[in-house]
């Protein structure tokens, strides 16, 4: 990995930036000798974040969804479900054809 101090950063930015896409190498911001940034390509932030943090919502999700919940939270859930059907104006018929449409029917 390259450092370059932040001075030098902002007088050659664009020149960075080009280096960075080609190589694809991480570059280190320092400032005093202390590294105060990094500098990574689009890709490298979503496979070392986004990807990540996806990852973390479905283990989550699937954890959730392995325990059903306790029969006195179920009418809440419920209740807060109902709430926001309707907040979103969808009607019972939206639901009736939604789920006639996921069995294949018409």
């Amino acid at each position: 990995m390259k450092t370059i101090d932040i001075l030098t950063a902002q007088n050659n930015f664009g020149g960075i930036l080009e280096a960075l896409n080609k190589t694809g190498e991480p570059v280190l911001l320092s400032k005093k000798s202390k590294i105060k940034a990094v500098l990574i390509t689009p890709e490298d932030f979503k496979r070392r974040f986004v990807d990540v943090q996806a990852e973390d919502d479905k283990r989550a999700f699937l954890e959730n969804i392995k325990t059903p919940p306790a029969m006195e939270d179920f009418d809440r859930l419920i209740a807060d479900t109902r709430k926001k059907v309707r907040q979103a104006g969808i009607k019972p018929s939206d639901i009736t054809a939604a789920i006639s449409k996921v069995r294949g029917r018409k």
